[in-house]
């Protein structure tokens, strides 16, 4: 076998995920020892076959057999003091433990093997367990915050110190590559991963020019070396950087969908199958976050790709074994599930996911998605003062009103109007007069949109006549009122988006069907004063950010 070292690698994104590092076979170095018995070859010779079958069965997805390999390959070198052996063994440990998102036991491993490493003066096995340790440590920073479990990322690891590993891997693999004998492949595809890895770091400083320099350097010696789970690697992070823009040349398709189709591409031709799932699953967001900026679409379509992009990661990821990601995965499909209107299979998914938080011991004082349970409806006087109302509905009512929703959006107007009227009649009989004047709102709207309009003027009139009574303080108010649907139990920790509606406005636009409809939302009070003043008398209903029908709504992610 050429004496050079190769490397492997299980990319992430920079947003969520982290890259798993260089898996080094021990094959290279293994050729150098003197053996001095026939018991010590056969150990060598054992050693060097089980890491061959790791690095395939990592390639494949098996990352508990992979692991179970490499744990032989330790025990076998640890018998035979093979420090060098021993310090690989411990590294690919390491490297499988941070692909299933196992950061505290793959930092362990990776601490293990630096020093042994420095010990038998293995340079590029140091400057691989260097960018292991970068990569672990951002990674871990990640998931604590996304967990909530830490305020500042310095409680893990500062970023100028992860810095320090990847730009010390750095040196090495160029001092290799400046040496007589050194191995080209070995230090290029080093200086590679380290230059990824500053990359990653300085992308998650928000110093993205600098990230795409250092990325652009990285991919290009990828391909110049030939390789190609690296090159993947290199162009799925690049698409992350790109994570929040968009091509208005091309219909404003997200940038990052450019990268990562061009890295789905190759692992699927190589058999990736750890890294083919994150790709997936970052797809599956990206294709969700561009769906629900264009709100206008109301295509189902789009959410179907979206969930088939998911499912396609959550085969791979229960393969893998990656609890962490599983978890997101899930979360994410329950989340598309409910926006398509099918909360109760929504929860299903959720519930899943949250055996999975438990599993792991995190325990949130919010849910990652907002599973419908129960909903809050806050209304101000105005935007800054206190709350004048605050009031709930449960249970099975919030998951008719929720369906009305979807089905509203989706142009399904006749279901939207049974689920809202599901949800009408157990607000009555609960004598939730708050939620009876908001569901009565989004009727009106639905009844307006299928052109019954004298039903919808009587359902507005209903609708406001209990919102005055309900809340008179805010009903005097001749400035813009809000309404805000929270879905959970705090309102400043659950995500929504409030609404402004002015009733004074609201009384002048009541008559509906005299004009052309308004088609620009209200937004502001210079908004409705200039609507106002232009003598159109037509009830704009204000939808969110989300787009979803009705002036009561928020925003799903």
């Amino acid at each position: 076998m050429h004496p050079r070292v190769r490397y492997l690698s299980l990319a992430a994104t920079t947003l969520l995920l982290a890259v798993t590092s260089p898996l080094i076979p021990l094959t290279s170095h293994l050729a150098a020892l003197q053996v001095q018995a026939q018991t010590t070859q056969d150990r060598q010779a054992q050693s060097e076959s089980l890491f061959q079958t790791g690095i395939e069965q990592f390639r494949k997805g098996q990352l508990r057999q992979a692991l179970e390999t490499y744990q032989r390959a330790l025990a076998i070198s640890q018998q035979a003091g093979n420090r060098t052996g021993v310090a690989e063994a411990l590294h690919n440990i390491a490297s499988v433990y941070e692909s299933q998102g196992n950061y505290e036991n793959a930092l362990k491993f990776y601490e293990q093997a630096l020093p042994i490493r420095r010990e038998v003066k293995d340079k590029a096995g140091e400057a691989a367990t260097l960018i292991g340790l970068g990569n672990t440590y951002l990674s871990y920073i990640e998931f604590k915050q996304h967990y909530r479990l830490i305020k500042k990322p310095e409680e893990v690891k500062p970023y100028q110190e992860v810095l320090k590993y990847y730009e010390q891997a750095l040196v090495i693999t160029r001092e290799i590559g400046d040496s007589p004998n050194g191995d080209s492949y070995a230090s290029r595809t080093g200086e590679a991963w380290s230059l990824n890895g500053i990359g990653r770091t300085y992308n998650t400083l928000n110093k993205k020019e600098d990230a795409l320099k250092f990325r652009e350097q990285a991919l290009a010696i990828m391909r110049e070396v030939g390789n190609r789970a690296g090159e993947a690697t290199v162009l799925f992070h690049t698409g992350s950087a790109y994570w929040s823009e968009r091509d208005p040349k091309r219909g404003y398709k997200p940038i990052a969908l450019d990268f990562y189709e061009q890295a789905l591409a190759i692992v699927r031709e190589i058999g990736h199958r750890p890294l083919e799932a994150q790709i997936l699953y970052m797809m599956g967001l990206s294709y969700s976050n561009n769906w629900h900026i264009e709100w206008n679409q109301k295509d189902e379509k789009g959410l179907e790709t979206v969930l088939d992009f998911y499912k396609q990661a959550l085969a791979i990821v229960r393969q893998v074994g990656h609890r962490p990601l599983e978890e997101r995965v899930l979360d994410s499909i329950a989340s598309t599930y409910n926006s398509l209107g099918y909360p109760q299979t929504a929860q299903e998914y959720q519930e899943q996911a949250l055996a999975i938080r438990q599993e792991m011991g995190i325990h949130l004082d919010f849910p990652i998605f907002y599973i419908v349970k129960e909903a809050i409806l806050v209304t101000y006087s105005t935007p800054k003062k206190r709350p004048t109302l605050i009031t709930l509905l449960k249970g099975e009512a919030i998951i008719h009103y929720r369906n009305g929703e979807a089905h509203a959006h989706f142009g399904r107007y006749q279901a939207a109007l049974e689920s809202y009227q599901q949800a009408l009649v157990i607000s009555r009989q609960q004598g939730n007069r708050p939620w009876e004047w908001v569901i009565l709102n989004q009727m009106g709207y639905v009844y307006q949109k299928i052109g019954q309009l004298q039903v919808a003027l009587d359902t507005y009139k209903q609708s406001l006549a209990i919102r005055r009574e309900v809340d008179k303080r805010a009903a005097r108010e001749p400035i813009p009122h809000t309404i805000r649907v929270a879905y959970g139990t705090d309102v400043d920790v659950y995500r929504s988006e409030g609404i402004r509606l002015d009733e004074g406005i609201t009384n002048n636009l009541i008559r509906v069907g005299e004009e052309e409809p308004i088609t620009t939302p209200i937004t502001t009070v210079e908004d409705a004063n200039r609507i106002r003043e232009r003598g159109r008398r037509r009830l704009q209903l204000v939808a969110g950010l989300s787009g979803w029908a009705g002036p009561v709504s928020q925003k799903y992610e």
